[in-house]
Parts: C-alpha cells; sequence; structure tokens
C-alpha cells in the first residue's frame, strides 16, 4: 500500500485474508443474534406488563353460548368470549328501535402463543311488538389487549 493511499484511507485495510472475512461475518451474524433476542425479550416484556384481566358484565351468562358460536365462524382460533355489557344498549331512530348491540371480548391465542382478545359487537334487529331477531355478528372494534 502507498504513502498516499495509507494518508488518504488510514483505516483501509486492504490485506483482509479469507479467515478475517469468516470472522468479521460470524461477528456480525452473532451481533444481529443478539440485537433479535434483545428485541423480543423486550417485547416478551412488554407484552407481560400490559396484560389484563377481562371483566364479564351481568349479560355474559346468558348470551355466552350464542355468541361464542357467532365468534367461532368470524375467528376459527377463539377459545372463549366474554361479553363486557351489563345491559343490552338499544339503538333507536326518531325514538323507534331498531336494534339492539352488545359487546364481548373474542378471546384467542395468536401466532406467538399469547392470549389476545379483540372486541367485537353483535347485535339483534328490532322485529316490532318488542320483539328482537336471532344474534347476528354487527362490528370489529379497534381494540386489542393481551390476556393473563
Amino acid at each position: 500500500m502507498d504513502e498516499d493511499y495509507k494518508a488518504k484511507y488510514p483505516n483501509a485495510n486492504p490485506y483482509l485474508t479469507y479467515d478475517g472475512i469468516k470472522e468479521k461475518q460470524a461477528a456480525e451474524r452473532k451481533a444481529a443474534e443478539e440485537r433479535k433476542a434483545a428485541a423480543a425479550a423486550k417485547k416478551a416484556a412488554e407484552i407481560e406488563a400490559s396484560k389484563q384481566t377481562l371483566k364479564a358484565g351481568a349479560l355474559n351468562k346468558s348470551l355466552n353460548a350464542q355468541v361464542l358460536k357467532l365468534a367461532k365462524q368470524r375467528v376459527p382460533k377463539c377459545t372463549k368470549v366474554v361479553v363486557i355489557n351489563d345491559s343490552w344498549n338499544v339503538q333507536r331512530e326518531y325514538g323507534t328501535p331498531v336494534r339492539r348491540t352488545v359487546l364481548a371480548w373474542v378471546v384467542y391465542k395468536d401466532d406467538d402463543g399469547n392470549l389476545v382478545a379483540n372486541d367485537y359487537g353483535f347485535a339483534q334487529e328490532y322485529m316490532g311488538g318488542g320483539k328482537y331477531g336471532t344474534l347476528k355478528n354487527y362490528s370489529v372494534g379497534v381494540r386489542k389487549v393481551y390476556v393473563k
């Protein structure tokens, strides 16, 4: 290596051997694996810290079977549901009932094996005469929580 080149590029190493390249690649792989493991540990700690216990509402017992059946159609991995509401939420238009709705947590295991819950809405359309139709899936919420 000539002196002009050394002055211009003081950290250059034109004599890197095959073994040196292999050692450098191994060190880079090891560092990447350590960063990946640290990121996974950080994510696991964040998930563990954010886990919640789901609180069932008063309607939970009477609606669980119906809601679970509908939830399994939508989320095949569903293991259980937790109805959130204490009572039906009646939606009205111009004073006349249109439907009544209820929210439920749909619990399932994600790809990493964590218990996760998403909120879903279920509704019964008003049929008239104080009667409501069959329960149907009404909406998908945006809340996602990890479950203890």
